[in-house]
């Protein structure tokens, strides 16, 4: 049988010349999230019946008055309630607002009608945040889609 040697070779580093080295460029920091999330708002309206129906009088207070008056959608602005839930929508926040209780199947459909607007409750809150707290403008520049 025939022995195989095997060599080692040594390898020796070499560097690259210095106009080949390129810095890394520092990322800059970006802290968590200022704002309230669309899930942490609908996860709220699903467990507590306070916040629920302050987000339907949110919803029913960004309807433009004729909208409010009316209780329909009269301009495509995507504030308020859309055009099939704004009656009743309406109907139930005019009742909050008045004081009345609600009964359990008029809290099950506020419930239902607020979960459709995680999206501009979101925006509500995150332009709440900013009005209280204009420092956190900087912060929503970070995070803009824009």
């Amino acid at each position: 049988m025939a022995q195989t040697e095997t060599t080692q070779t040594e390898t020796t580093e070499t560097e690259a010349p210095a106009s080949e080295a390129k810095p890394k460029a520092k990322k800059q920091k970006v802290g968590t999230y200022p704002f309230r999330s669309k899930r942490s708002i609908l996860d709220q309206v699903a467990a507590d019946d306070a916040f629920m129906l302050h987000c339907l009088c949110v919803l029913h207070d960004r309807q433009t008055e004729h909208e409010q008056a009316t209780k329909s959608t009269k301009s495509k602005n995507r504030r308020g309630f859309m055009s099939s839930h704004a009656v009743r929508g309406c109907e139930l926040a005019e009742k909050v607002k008045g004081g009345d209780a609600l009964t359990d199947e008029d809290t099950e459909k506020a419930r239902t009608i607020v979960g459709r607007y995680g999206r501009q409750l979101a925006q509500h809150f995150r332009e709440e945040a900013i009005s209280a707290n204009p420092d956190l403008a900087k912060a929503a520049e970070v995070f803009s889609a824009n």
